[in-house]
């Protein structure tokens, strides 16, 4: 199947995501607060993974998020980071708008992975565009009952 992805060479984009039990991955308001109970300290191979990823792709929203949970400072240095929102033009990945960057590897042979940190929408986009290459889940034993949604 030949797509946009295949074709730029992408050979690793994972979605590497939490979700709750009802397939949320932030709670109402984009609240992550629900994993909080869960954080002690146990890694999971999280710094394995991402030596491995030499770029983060997420959506506004996320990348919002991730500034202001970061006290403002970019938690992944050293990552190229596209940016993605419907809100402005640029390059369409399977319907997603890339619509800024910082240089950097998009995964191919030999190449870092692609982290779709978030959002689930642009998580699906990239699913149904053919590029995501694995999913990388850990289900947390909570119930959410609404929020922002795993795709």
């Amino acid at each position: 199947m030949s797509n946009d992805c295949s074709s730029a060479g992408l050979a690793d984009c994972v979605y590497y995501v939490a979700a709750s039990v009802d397939g949320f991955i932030a709670g109402p308001n984009g609240s992550m607060d629900w994993l909080k109970p869960f954080e002690d300290g146990t890694d999971y191979g999280y710094e394995q993974f991402l030596r491995g990823v030499g770029t983060v792709v997420m959506g506004r929203k996320t990348f919002e998020d991730s500034i202001r949970l970061g006290g403002g400072v970019w938690p992944y240095p050293g990552k190229a980071a596209p940016i993605s929102s419907t809100a402005s033009g640029g390059l369409g990945v399977g319907g997603a708008e890339v619509v800024g960057g910082a240089g950097g590897g998009a995964g191919g042979a030999g190449r870092p992975s692609v982290w779709v940190v978030g959002g689930g929408g642009l998580a699906w986009q990239l699913v149904r565009g053919g590029c995501m290459t694995r999913l990388v889940m850990s289900v947390i034993p909570v119930v959410l009952g609404g929020g922002i949604p795993l795709f």
